[in-house]
């Protein structure tokens, strides 16, 4: 497996490694970081030649059962930092999407508890996401934030970045959809559900929340999941992307907008994100996937890519959309610690 290119894992929701899935020997969590990591070998953080700390940073391991899977290192130019916001939400989120009462405080080690989310029930497919305070739940838990702040703290690289499967909270409760919009919620922004600060509440002690921390460190752009939409976006100053899922050839945009989208450039998968870095720029691009004889019609939900908000007939290989971003700016750089 990567024999010859590397492959980095981002820990994602359908990956069986959630604080609810139990840390017995027997449970799927543990279970299922043994069985990802035996065939994904995780990079080495530890004690070791290989791993000792100073190019690999994070937690990869698996310690009294539980296993939590960021990690960041610097290559080149770039800043890479993998986050997971799973392993340390150990409450289930309620609601799909209503108003919510109050969440759970967090400030804790793994998270807030889950207090009176909004009523699920059945959701019109067209009806929008909504944030519902239930969402406190979802949580880094501190430790990880401190180590996301200390690797801020001390980079210098000239560009930023960071991959996280869903943004900590999100639209619609357990469903944690949407980028942007839904980026100024919970640990991700501080704010509650009807948009009142919420932050020193439910997170005592940390410092900023997650995205104001990303502005003060000037972070280049997150890069997350979950939506299969292709989504560029930004707030201030760091990019929102929202990467396509490759390999469905019913690419569709409709669930943009259940999804809280309704800003940035939208397209419909399939195809990936593909990131050049030099030193004056980082270029991104978003690939198409197309294979010849693939349905790529109005399936069943699913809007024609040559529709709205969509792209069609492009070839394998096309580049459907592109964008560079700046490097940071020298002045911005912490500065180098004197010598004697």
């Amino acid at each position: 497996m990567a024999h010859s290119v590397p492959l980095f894992m981002v820990l994602g929701n359908h990956d069986g490694e959630k604080g609810t899935s139990g840390t017995g020997a027997d449970d799927i969590g543990p279970w299922s970081y043994e069985q990802r990591t035996s065939r994904f070998p995780q990079p080495v953080t530890g004690a070791g030649p290989l791993g000792d700390g100073t190019f690999y940073t994070g937690f990869t391991a698996m310690k009294d059962g539980v296993g939590s899977n960021y990690y960041a290192f610097e290559w080149g130019d770039a800043l890479f930092i993998v986050l997971d916001p799973y392993w340390s939400t150990t409450d289930r989120i309620r609601g799909g999407g209503g108003g919510g009462g109050k969440g759970g405080a967090g400030g804790g080690e793994r998270g807030g508890g889950g207090g009176q989310g909004g009523q699920g029930g059945q959701r019109p497919n067209d009806e929008p996401l909504k944030p519902t305070d239930s969402s406190w739940t979802s949580t880094l838990g501190r430790t990880q934030y401190d180590w996301l702040t200390k690797t801020l703290e001390g980079t210098k690289a000239k560009y930023r970045f960071v991959f996280i499967h869903h943004l900590v909270g999100g639209m619609g409760g357990a469903e944690s959809r949407g980028g942007v919009e839904s980026s100024p919620h919970f640990e991700w922004g501080g704010k509650n559900a009807d948009g009142s600060p919420g932050f020193a509440q439910h997170r005592a002690g940390w410092a900023l929340p997650i995205h104001d921390l990303l502005v003060k460190h000037r972070v280049s752009a997150v890069f997350h999941g979950h939506d299969h939409l292709y989504v560029s976006s930004q707030r201030d100053g760091v990019v929102y992307q929202c990467v396509p899922q490759p390999g469905n050839p019913r690419g569709n945009t409709r669930t943009a907008t259940q999804y809280g989208y309704v800003s940035g450039t939208l397209h419909g998968s399939p195809g990936h994100v593909r990131v050049r870095v030099e030193a004056d720029k980082a270029t991104v691009e978003f690939v198409r996937t197309a294979l010849a004889g693939a349905a790529e019609g109005n399936g069943r939900g699913n809007q024609d890519r040559r529709g709205p908000g969509g792209a069609g007939g492009e070839a394998n290989d096309a580049i459907v959309h592109s964008y560079t971003i700046a490097p940071v700016a020298p002045a911005t750089m912490p500065k180098p610690e004197s010598r004697p």
